[in-house]
Order: C-alpha cells, then sequence, then structure tokens
C-alpha cells in the first residue's frame, strides 16, 4: 500500500481548515456556555420557546423547533453551528 504524496498547498489548506473548524468550535462552546448561565433569565423572557444563539447573539426566537431551523437556514446560518435550546418553564425529571 502506499501513502500519496501531499503538496505544500494541500498542507496549508488542511491546517486553515483546522483552524476554522477549531475556531467554530471555540464560538460554538462559548455561546452554549452563555446560554446556559443566561437561561434563568432568557425562559422568564421567552417563556416555552425555542432559542438560537451564534457567535454571541440571538439570532431567532420561535415557538416551534421547525420554524426557528427554518429561519436559522433562512438567514445563511448552518445549523450545526448555531446553539439551540428550547426554554421550557416546566420542572422535568429525569430518570437515568
Amino acid at each position: 500500500m502506499t501513502i500519496p504524496i501531499v503538496t505544500e498547498h494541500c498542507v496549508s489548506r488542511s491546517r486553515e481548515d483546522s483552524k476554522s473548524s477549531f475556531e467554530s468550535l471555540k464560538a460554538f462552546i462559548n455561546d452554549a456556555k452563555l446560554l446556559s448561565e443566561q437561561k434563568d433569565a432568557l425562559t422568564k423572557r421567552y417563556p416555552n420557546k425555542w432559542i438560537a444563539l451564534y457567535h454571541g447573539k440571538t439570532i431567532a426566537i420561535e415557538k416551534d423547533l421547525n420554524k426557528l431551523i427554518r429561519v436559522i437556514k433562512k438567514h445563511g446560518f448552518n445549523e450545526s453551528e448555531v446553539v439551540t435550546q428550547f426554554l421550557g418553564t416546566k420542572k422535568l425529571t429525569m430518570i437515568l
């Protein structure tokens, strides 16, 4: 089995893609933390609604998840890079 030769152009492109992916992941983690920290206040303001955050900004709030996803896509966001959460007011009991 032979290993294909990678040109310098491909190597630098790959590093660029990795950096971009890393930055996207960091932004996603920051958005998830922000949403977690602000969840109580957001739930009071938007009870029983879905919220979408991207790079620290609210980009959509909808009552229905399917509608939220349509709005995210309509505005050109990649839904895999957007943090979404339901801001429910009912306390849930989880059995693990």
